[in-house]
């Protein structure tokens, strides 16, 4: 009977040699998942539709809005502005290095970027640019301003970038 403690050892040694085995591991597939996700489940919600640029930005902490200001004629030397009020309990942001860009491929522009040293008025309640052009042809031009700024309260800031349109109407 000393043969039944050999082949209990071979067998021993059998199964420790096969579970160690770091061949193929087809021999124990991964299990599936209880349930496959759905195609509209890995899909991630559409981004919302860029916003239009418009003539105003009416925001809890500010308003930012371009005017025209004219009447405008062709060939004669005009103006538009565009102006930041900080709401109740806000001021305009004195540090903040405010900057308004303008596009107006149809107009002349004597300054395409316009700084806090550019503005007709910089206080705590308003910052206002005056954004001088020349339109060569009558029509209406469409102007884009992107404009960098901060408002504040005592304990915080809120730096901020929003772009506006507006048309102007040459003569």
């Amino acid at each position: 009977m000393r043969l039944a403690p050999l082949v209990f050892a071979a067998l021993a040694v059998s199964v420790i040699a096969a579970c160690g085995n770091s061949g193929d591991d087809s021999a124990s597939p991964t299990p599936a998942p209880a349930v496959a996700p759905s195609p509209a489940a890995a899909k991630a919600p559409p981004a919302p539709p860029p916003v239009e640029p418009t003539g105003a930005v009416d925001d809890a902490a500010f308003l930012l809005k371009a005017d025209a200001v004219g009447p405008y004629a062709a060939g004669s030397l005009s103006q538009f502005s565009v102006t930041l009020v900080p709401k109740e309990g806000y001021h305009v942001n004195h540090e903040f290095p405010i900057r308004v860009e303008i596009d107006a491929p149809a107009l002349t522009l004597p300054k395409r970027v316009l700084e806090r040293t550019d503005a007709a008025e910089f206080e705590d309640e308003r910052a206002r640019f005056d954004v001088p052009f020349i339109a060569a042809a009558a029509g209406t031009h469409k102007v884009m301003a992107k404009v960098s700024f901060a408002v504040c309260t005592p304990e915080t800031c809120i730096p901020d970038e929003r772009t506006l349109a507006l048309d102007v109407a040459v003569q």
